[in-house]
């Protein structure tokens, strides 16, 4: 038998290690197809959702019956002994297992654990056989239409001896009279060993179960608006009893059940502006909702002051060299604050007669920057325009002379500012700023100012010199500016 030969009721193939004849005791397969005569159980489940990792723990009591009725026969002899046992096994079963939910895939594996309290025979070589353990990795992916698909391995971690599942009978081939007792230490396990490995494919339909009538799955990510990168975030529901969901570190992914109607949601995330938005649940339905937030600005804020007398100068304009919306124009007290994005920034601080400057900082979303600027002073006086219009005035031929002069012997680079009151709307009057520069650009290159050393930028209505409530203050903001950005000589 055990060199693989055949005898009256085993036969043995390559292909497997044996098979059944009526009334004739198999045991050499690992899960021979024994049927219990009596068996039940209970099973305690508990799962347990960590956001976005899911844990479930079984743990139960099973109680098993097999009744075995054969002849066993002593081979190369005419022995036989009537066998007719029942054999009892109660048995501890624990398991755990844990799901890990992706954008699209689900990750899960389990182990599991039967311990045979009856099989605590110990043949003298330290051997027992009254554990069994699986483990059993796998993946659960969408195929569309409610369905979805679980790939499933497992691989068996207990050992497996034929001689174990014999009923005794070697100890009877060996010349001895085994008891009922002792046949049933060697009694196959209910249900069989577990598969030493093997491959499973499962089609699951989740339509009807993902969701309960009246409510409906809402899931998708979160993420970063200008990178793209997953965001740990809290997506909670103002308003209702739900718990929030949250999103994962890695994927951003995020999953919740909702009412059916109308929810309100708010998503947040530290350092970046919160979104909250109402959305409406169709009792039944899965739907896919993405958020992508916005980093919370920095604030620049600071001083400018003239370095010579230390004394606030009021109507400095401090920008972000990249992104000139990102401004401010100081008051009598010299102060400026503005929001900038998060990230490396230039901030320039200029202002008519003063030779600009430039800073570098760094900017963290949500945090706040001191900058303060000491400028150097030149001093040109801006020259004004009559309503609607950006030509030279007569009036201001000599002192743009005068400027000429001075950039052209000083060797000065010098940004042209034009502005506009708020007449108009502020396309037009935009427009219109960036012509009053122009104009004075012009003027001056015909004056032989080299056009290399002059820019010119239009504020529009944006940085009024005064209020727009008077015709007096609405003259005072029609004027083109100039700031000294450098000195050659």
């Amino acid at each position: 038998i055990y060199s693989g030969g055949d005898s009256p009721y085993v036969t043995n193939y390559n292909q497997y290690d044996g098979v059944w004849y009526p009334e004739q005791p198999m045991f050499e397969m690992r899960r021979p197809m024994i049927a219990s005569d009596l068996s039940a159980g209970i099973d305690l489940l508990a799962s347990i959702d960590l956001h976005p990792v899911v844990l479930h723990t079984n743990v139960g009591y099973h109680y098993f019956k097999q009744n075995f009725q054969f002849t066993d026969v002593r081979y190369g002899t005419s022995d036989t002994v009537a066998v007719d046992m029942d054999v009892e096994d109660p048995v501890i079963h624990v398991a755990m297992g844990v799901e890990y939910p992706m954008s699209g895939l689900t990750l899960f594996a389990e182990a599991e654990w039967r311990h045979f309290l009856n099989r605590d025979y110990e043949d003298g070589n330290g051997e027992r056989y009254d554990d069994m353990i699986i483990i059993q990795p796998g993946l659960r992916f969408p195929v569309g239409g409610g369905f979805s698909c679980d790939v499933v391995g497992a691989f068996g971690l207990d050992t497996f001896d034929p001689e174990w599942s014999d009923l005794g009978h070697r100890f009877f081939q060996q010349g001895g009279n085994p008891t009922d007792e002792t046949r049933a230490d060697f009694a196959p396990f209910p249900e069989g060993y577990y598969p030493a490995m093997g491959v499973g494919v499962n089609l699951m339909y989740s339509g009807t179960i993902a969701a309960a009538p009246g409510t409906g799955i809402m899931s998708g990510t979160v993420t970063d608006a200008r990178t793209g990168e997953a965001l740990e975030a809290t997506v909670a529901f103002p308003g209702n009893a739900i718990e929030p969901a949250g999103s994962d570190a890695e994927t951003g992914f995020y999953s919740a059940e909702l009412p059916e109607g109308s929810v309100s949601v708010a998503v947040n995330s530290p350092g970046y502006i919160g979104v909250n938005e109402t959305v409406q649940v169709d009792g039944g339905v899965d739907f896919t909702n993405d958020y992508a937030l916005q980093p919370e600005p920095g604030t620049v804020m600071g001083s400018v002051t003239d370095i010579e007398t230390g004394l606030a100068i009021s109507g400095a304009t401090v920008a972000a060299t990249d992104d000139p919306a990102a401004s401010d124009r100081t008051g009598t007290d010299g102060l400026y604050e503005f929001s900038v994005d998060e990230g490396s920034c230039a901030v320039t601080a200029s202002a008519s007669g003063y030779l600009s400057t430039t800073e570098s900082v760094d900017i963290l979303s949500g945090d706040m920057v001191a900058l303060d600027f000491q400028l150097q002073s030149v001093d040109f006086e801006p020259i004004y325009f009559i309503v609607n219009e950006y030509n030279i005035q007569s009036e201001y031929v000599s002192v743009l002379d005068a400027i000429a002069e001075n950039i052209i012997g000083n060797g000065l680079t010098v940004q042209i500012s034009g502005y506009a009151d708020d007449d108009y709307t502020e396309e037009y009057n935009q427009t219109l700023s960036e012509n009053r520069a122009e104009a004075v650009f012009d003027y001056l290159v015909d004056l032989g100012v080299s056009a290399s050393s002059l820019s010119t930028i239009g504020y529009g209505e944006s940085m009024p010199a005064a209020p727009n409530t008077s015709a007096a203050n609405k003259a005072l903001n029609r004027r083109a500016e100039f700031v000294v950005l450098s000195i050659t000589n």
